[in-house]
């Protein structure tokens, strides 16, 4: 059974049937009620209904990897178009990713209070879209920050809530699997991605720049996605509530989920986890000063990130597989397996490999190597471990809150601290020059400053990651058993800590 089709035909029943959710009391606050209130509340949904969510929440995902890995493919070209330096270039990203921590919640909350969730997302790939398009015409840097804040906004609207749509439909022994599958559609976006924009950045097609006609055919594509939900999509909706939102409720669930240690070290680990794979968005142009042509360079990346969406479905199947040998610790098992083979595998990569043209086979390999063992921590681990603490009726403004911390870390925080970096203790220079172009010192002084920057700060977050996950090994099961026994708030978390983990 665990290895069977992401759906079975036995339907229909409720997610929650086969395997108790964890819906004892936590305490007495919104959540803890919301818990116990799930079991009767759960909808029943139909083979065929589950399939046409999954085909559209894929399609959204596959829009969101687009888009993730649109501006670095064009790093190179809006460089050499817009002479824009590479800390300009790094506040771009980290533009997007400030207003997409700041409005996620909120987009979390109005779909937990009955907001149609399928509106939602139709919106918000209008919305960037339109944003992507406009990017695309703009020559001043002020013009592109302005719509990179807005495009930060709409994608903020769709990712939490695609991911509290799998929790609802999936029972606890599928979900590793199906939030398994959406990764690796939007990884496969990031393919898609990486190796068209790469490839058409720096060229001139019908006398427009290669980056503004990619631009612009992503953002006509998305716009035709979001009209395609509207039209075909099947909903799923939630009671109306949006008269009961206010500010200080708020801040009282997220205060009641905070209580609960594993929900607080899913939390911590994701504020390290998402650092590393912002960081690795630059390899593109790591390569390119490796002295590998932009095709080349793009279909390096384009390796990595297929190895990546491929991982990150095997990832969600292995931690179904942990799971059934077993259920306290298997997944976080293979978190921590995924970190550990995920580091040797960028040193070597990043600073162990020559940065000569010579070595692609092994910068190949390595990439391959990289993406499919790396990327198992979300959809093996975090993702159904999550779905298990929290209600069904919080479940998108918590991975609206999830994923804001984890967003603000990796959009926020790593770009700009590879460009800090970078040119600041590593001698990285920008330059308007094509790199065939370029002196060979100095291209190769920029690919050893750009390597050594991904080196830090891909090793060290990973480390914390992996130690993070130590301490669930802890929690984790101390949580579902005092769950059971209906223990107070303040003595899951006293207890837990003062306690020790006897479970090791």
């Amino acid at each position: 059974a665990v290895w069977a089709p992401p759906f079975r035909r036995t339907e229909p029943q409720t997610p929650d049937t086969q395997i108790p959710r964890m819906n004892a009391n936590y305490g007495t606050g919104d959540a803890a009620k919301a818990l116990v209130q799930d079991e009767a509340s759960a909808p029943t949904w139909t083979y065929g209904q589950k399939v046409n969510i999954m085909i559209f929440l894929c399609l959204c995902c596959l829009l969101d990897g687009v888009d993730f890995q649109l501006l670095p493919s064009s790093f190179r070209g809006l460089e050499m178009s817009l002479n824009i330096s590479l800390d300009s270039l790094a506040r771009l990203s980290t533009c997007q990713g400030l207003t997409l921590v700041l409005s996620c919640p909120f987009w979390g909350s109005l779909a937990d209070h009955g907001l149609p969730r399928r509106a939602m997302m139709c919106t918000g790939c209008l919305m960037w879209g339109a944003f992507t398009i406009l990017l695309a015409v703009f020559d001043h840097l002020w013009a592109m920050t302005i719509l990179r804040l807005l495009n930060g906004i709409a994608l903020g609207m769709v990712f939490p809530v695609m991911q509290s749509i799998i929790a609802d439909i999936a029972p606890p022994e599928q979900r590793g699997r199906l939030f398994g599958i959406a990764l690796g559609a939007q990884n496969l976006g990031v393919t898609l991605s990486s190796r068209a924009a790469t490839s058409m950045s720096t060229r001139i097609i019908w006398g427009i720049d290669g980056w503004r006609v990619s631009f612009s055919i992503v953002g006509c594509v998305s716009i035709l996605v979001g009209i395609s939900l509207f039209l075909f999509m099947v909903d799923v909706p939630k009671p109306m509530r949006i008269s009961e939102i206010n500010l200080v409720g708020e801040i009282a669930i997220l205060k009641d989920y905070l209580k609960i240690p594993s929900f607080s070290v899913i939390f911590a680990q994701g504020i390290f986890g998402m650092i590393p794979w912002c960081v690795l968005s630059f390899l593109i142009m790591y390569f390119q000063y490796v002295g590998f042509s932009d095709g080349t360079a793009g279909s390096f990346y384009m390796i990595f990130t297929l190895a990546h969406a491929t991982g990150q479905v095997l990832g969600g199947y292995i931690g179904d597989g942990f799971w059934a040998l077993s259920a306290d610790h298997g997944r976080i098992v293979v978190a921590q397996l995924s970190v550990a083979l995920g580091v040797p595998c960028v040193w070597l990569i990043t600073s162990v490999i020559s940065t000569d043209t010579s070595q692609g086979v092994w910068y190949c390999l390595m990439l391959a190597c990289l993406g499919l063992v790396a990327s198992w921590g979300g959809s093996g681990c975090n993702n159904p471990i999550l779905s298990e603490v929290v209600s069904l009726r919080h479940m998108a403004r918590v991975y609206a809150w999830s994923y804001a911390l984890q967003s603000f870390c990796g959009m926020v925080f790593a770009p700009t601290a590879v460009a800090f970096l970078a040119e600041r203790f590593f001698h990285y220079k920008s330059d308007d020059q094509d790199i065939q172009d370029m002196p060979p010192r100095r291209r190769q002084m920029n690919a050893e400053a750009l390597g050594d920057s991904m080196t830090y700060l891909t090793l060290v977050p990973w480390v914390l990651c992996f130690t993070c996950y130590g301490f669930l090994h802890c929690f984790y099961p101390r949580d579902k058993r005092r769950a059971a026994e209906n223990v107070p708030d303040g003595a899951l978390v006293e207890g837990s800590i003062a306690q020790g983990c006897p479970d090791l």
